[in-house]
């Protein structure tokens, strides 16, 4: 197996902003088709507006804030303005993206009853999931996969059609925003939030980068340096999670994807996501999935 490449502490990385100059007339650039490389990641960057990415093709890690998440082909990220971000593909390979940065005003103003819906601010957004993946979140996947398609076609009025995919997309966050908050009640607000996950960043960072290899607890509960007990519960109150159920649910979502996009051997797939025997795997990919590896790849 590859080694992974290690990424310095967040805190530690170089920060800037790059400028996105968004036309008045139609709010909104696309990026065309980007190839994301693994190149060690060594800095964070931010945009003055949001973004949206569509990965068409590999597999890596991606940086949003305080959260370091595994992508694949499919998922959709959300970046709010003013966020640093930044993607790396996994070893030897590169991943094909689409961008799409837009101010949400100018972009559907025409359409607008409810202000809320166009609410993207950082503060907002800060503890919601940027990922959303094409198996849990279709409908949002055909609409940035239906924008991209009218940018790449330029049929007739295909500017009016992006306007109203956008606005459909921006109903979409705020309703699964809204559906995640509910949820949460128990757990701490924004202010709590945000003390606990700089805390457990690092054993986030480590598990993102390293969930193929065998991870020891006591090793992330030193990497922030806790005991063991502690970090426990850190953890649990920051993600919703223990420290393995996190893993685990890391390495299934991983495997999940590699079934869908390659042909490599099940027992191959479950070996490089860090599960020692293959019924182990299936154990906990059943546990997780509701279906078996075989027949989710079908």
């Amino acid at each position: 197996m590859k080694q992974r490449q290690q990424t310095p502490p967040l805190d530690r990385l170089p920060q800037h902003t790059d400028p996105v100059p968004i036309p008045d007339d139609f709010p909104v650039i696309s990026s065309g088709y980007f190839h994301q490389t693994d190149r060690s990641i060594t800095f964070l960057h931010r945009h003055s507006t949001i973004e949206f990415g569509y990965c068409h093709k590999g597999k890596g890690i991606f940086i949003v804030g305080q959260k370091t998440i595994r992508f694949g082909p499919g998922d959709v990220f959300f970046i709010p303005a003013e966020e640093n971000h930044i993607a790396q593909s996994d070893p030897g390979t590169e991943s094909v993206w689409h961008w799409l940065s837009c101010d949400p005003f100018l972009l559907v103003k025409p359409f607008l009853d409810d202000f809320s819906i166009i609410d993207f601010s950082r503060d907002t957004w800060r503890w919601s999931n940027p990922l959303y993946p094409r198996g849990s979140f279709p409908q949002v996947n055909q609409l940035i996969c239906s924008i991209i398609a009218e940018f790449d076609h330029k049929r007739e009025h295909w500017q009016q059609f992006v306007r109203s995919q956008f606005y459909a997309l921006f109903v979409l966050l705020q309703r699964y925003r809204h559906r995640v908050s509910r949820h949460q009640d128990e757990r701490p607000d924004a202010s709590g939030r945000a003390a606990l996950w700089p805390r457990i960043k690092p054993a986030l960072e480590y598990m993102g980068l390293n969930y193929g290899e065998e991870i020891d607890i006591d090793a992330l509960a030193r990497s922030c340096n806790m005991g063991v007990t502690n970090f426990r519960r850190v953890f649990a109150m920051a993600t919703g999670k223990t420290p393995y159920d996190y893993l685990t649910n890391l390495r299934i979502s991983t495997a999940a994807m590699e079934l869908r996009s390659s042909t490599r051997k099940i027992a191959d797939i479950a070996l490089s996501c860090g599960f020692p025997t293959p019924s182990a795997f299936n154990r906990a990919f059943r546990q997780m999935m509701k279906v078996t590896p075989k027949q989710w790849r079908k």
